[in-house]
């Protein structure tokens, strides 16, 4: 999902007027806002870069202009060889060669796991990337899939394939940590608060602020032995690609991956899910898929998918256009925590797996 969307967030607890919004899927690499937004901007490779990639890559002739299919910080392009077809992507700014190298090792645990991934190719240099005016290039074969077109069959198999994404790399050791990313780390979230005293208002600071010591206490008393993993840190449904079936058939985009809690990529899904109608049922077949939390896992889940939300509200300061952002996220977000954070909105994300 690139740049703004606007949606309606639906609700987990009980019906109320739609809000309409605007929900950003912000990162931390824009954490030092305007000063890095250029190492965010996608870069497009001239005629003969693209020439020098398939050389590079032993991919054949260059032949068909590129195609764009989506992405929003990163560029990726389909092109079309005298071999085949095959996804090219240039990187962002922020995607370091160490943590790449780290995504290969991910990558490849996972293929040998039996999790549909696509195997980034070699270059001439022995390497799964190529260097290309300060970013790093990938290149993989092409895959035919559909994108996610709201069924319920699609939203399952979601759920299911990262409840295997985890079990796949649950004994997989740390690495790198990526640059940027959307684990909620709380140095980012504080910088975003400070930065909201000169955005909004004095009355849009306190509450942004009581929401960040709710949700981060909260966070802090039921953050205890839960289950980690290497987790995507970037879950959601237009994450994968599916079969006519409905099954999906390749797991895309694995820039931010980490080891970290499991539970937060099942909130942040959720916290995605929860933009969309219908919610209660979509979340359902989704936590269906994945199979049960433990019981520290289920206690947690309401503060994990605030979470998310949280992280939303106050990274949004820190990004381009930083103002316009934050008001919107403000709009979106303060009634969604407010609400998650309720005794009614958590009872009503525990009966979901009733």
């Amino acid at each position: 999902m690139a740049g703004d969307v606007t949606v309606k967030v639906m609700r987990l607890a009980l019906p109320q007027s739609e809000i309409y919004c605007t929900h950003d899927l912000v990162h931390t690499a824009l954490q030092k806002s305007v000063a890095t937004s250029h190492l965010m901007r996608k870069q497009f490779p001239t005629k003969v870069e693209l020439q020098r990639i398939c050389k590079e890559f032993r991919l054949g002739t260059f032949v068909s202009t590129p195609k764009d299919f989506g992405g929003m910080f990163n560029l990726n392009w389909r092109i079309h060889t005298s071999t085949g077809d095959y996804a090219v992507r240039v990187m962002s700014g922020y995607v370091t060669p160490s943590h790449l190298q780290y995504t290969h090792k991910v990558i490849f645990t996972l293929h040998k796991a039996k999790i549909p991934v696509s195997i980034p190719l070699i270059n001439k240099q022995g390497k799964r990337y190529l260097r290309l005016r300060a970013r790093q290039v990938q290149v993989t074969p092409f895959v035919n899939g559909q994108v996610y077109a709201g069924t319920a069959r699609h939203i399952y198999s979601s759920g299911r394939m990262l409840r295997r994404f985890h079990h796949a790399l649950k004994y997989t050791s740390p690495g790198p940590k990526p640059r940027w990313s959307n684990y909620p780390a709380r140095r980012v979230m504080t910088r975003g608060l400070e930065r909201i005293k000169v955005l909004g208002t004095s009355s849009q600071y306190a509450t942004v602020r009581r929401l960040y010591h709710q949700v981060i206490n909260e966070w802090t008393n039921v953050n205890r032995n839960l289950p980690t993993t290497v987790i995507h840190n970037d879950w959601h449904m237009w994450n994968q690609l599916y079969k006519p079936s409905g099954d999906v058939c390749s797991v895309l985009d694995f820039d931010f991956v980490q080891r970290g809690e499991r539970l937060l990529d099942v909130g942040y899904a959720l916290w995605m899910i929860c933009t969309f109608k219908p919610t209660r049922k979509l979340a359902r077949h989704f936590l269906r898929g994945y199979g049960k939390l433990r019981p520290q896992e289920y206690r947690a889940l309401p503060t994990a998918i605030a979470l998310a939300s949280l992280y939303n509200l106050c990274s949004s300061a820190l990004m381009t256009l930083s103002r316009r952002r934050f008001h919107n996220a403000f709009k979106c977000q303060v009634p969604f925590l407010n609400r998650t954070l309720s005794p009614v909105g958590k009872q009503a994300i525990y009966t979901l797996y009733k």
